[in-house]
């Protein structure tokens, strides 16, 4: 099966093309920081590295090597879930917003997880995501 009809990877029902698939494809674009945040996760399971540096922050942008970002998701043998802990603000009306949340993954075979209190802030009517 293909990667469109499977679900999506945060654990939404919805299968990817219709949840964040339509994000990363640019199809559409996230209405909420939570959408973004979400969208972000899929990307790194999907190996979206140019959407994964276009949703980052302006300013850090010049930061991100996108190598170093694909030889990390080189070393990550599944992504398992993200868990969304708590929220605020981020929504359409607001410009920026914060998302709690632990995204679980295994990295080089061993079972490990991030946890974030992300901040979010809108460029341009777009979301991007700023460092902790």
């Amino acid at each position: 099966s293909s990667v469109i009809s499977m679900s999506c990877w945060f654990g939404d029902v919805r299968s990817f093309q219709d949840c964040c698939g339509k994000f990363i494809l640019l199809k559409e674009l996230p209405a909420t920081a939570e959408e973004l945040m979400r969208s972000r996760y899929s990307a790194y399971a999907t190996g979206a590295v140019a959407y994964i540096i276009e949703t980052s922050h302006p300013t850090e942008r010049a930061e991100l090597d996108p190598q170093d970002i694909q030889d990390w998701l080189h070393e990550v043998t599944s992504w398992d879930r993200l868990h969304v802990i708590s929220k605020c603000r981020g929504l359409k009306t607001d410009t920026t917003g914060m998302v709690e949340f632990s995204a679980h993954f295994h990295h080089l075979g061993k079972p490990t997880f991030i946890y974030e209190k992300s901040q979010f802030q809108k460029v341009n009517h777009l979301w991007t995501y700023l460092k902790t």
